[in-house]
């Protein structure tokens, strides 16, 4: 993503209105982040893998257990919500995602929905404060309280799915006894405890 994004896609809310104003920041958003990707999966593995290798290699763990097993269309959508989630909470950032997807072997399948959807909030936001600046006579009437609960809907939306997959793995646990990897761990233990 270009530094000063946010600058430009509130000027987009500003020159050309809510709807082409969104149309615009979206296309060139996605169009940056497609390039960002391909760069990255074409010359720069080398160069995440060298600066970045720690972080990348700590959201592959993560990004494994949301795959599913032999790539099942549930596994594949369940890490469609995730990146889509992970874009819309400000905890990474658009390029560190961009880059590291590449990296990661994420196909552009994945990608582009989770990115597009993902963006839609922010962009929005930036779109509405374009259009807020250019009507605004006060610093008082600004009202956050709509795009601060449209942003909460967001994330509780995007966040229920993953809640109701752990849920269920939970109550499938219990109901099939104890995993393999808890007898892997007692064996693990019982070995360590015979070498001492």
């Amino acid at each position: 993503m270009i530094p000063g994004a946010t600058v430009l896609n509130m000027l987009a809310g500003n020159n050309f209105g809510m709807w082409m104003g969104l149309a615009t920041t979206m296309f060139y958003n996605s169009l940056g982040s497609i390039f960002l990707y391909l760069i990255s999966r074409s010359v720069g593995r080398r160069i995440v893998k060298r600066y970045l290798h720690d972080r990348v290699e700590s959201f592959r763990t993560l990004f494994q257990g949301r795959t599913g097993k032999d790539g099942k269309v549930i596994g594949t959508m369940s890490l469609v919500i995730y990146l889509t989630s992970l874009r819309i909470f400000p905890f990474t950032p658009n390029w560190f995602l961009n880059v590291s997807m590449a990296s990661l072997e994420i196909p552009l399948t994945v990608f582009i929905p989770s990115m597009v959807v993902g963006l839609l909030p922010y962009n929005y936001l930036a779109v509405s404060a374009g259009l807020i600046l250019q009507d605004l006579p006060s610093v008082k009437t600004v009202n956050a309280n709509a795009s601060v609960l449209l942003i909460a809907v967001a994330a509780v939306g995007l966040t229920i799915p993953s809640l109701l997959a752990r849920l269920r793995a939970c109550l499938y646990k219990e109901a099939q006894g104890p995993s393999v990897d808890y007898y892997w761990k007692q064996v693990r233990k019982a070995h360590q405890h015979d070498e001492k």
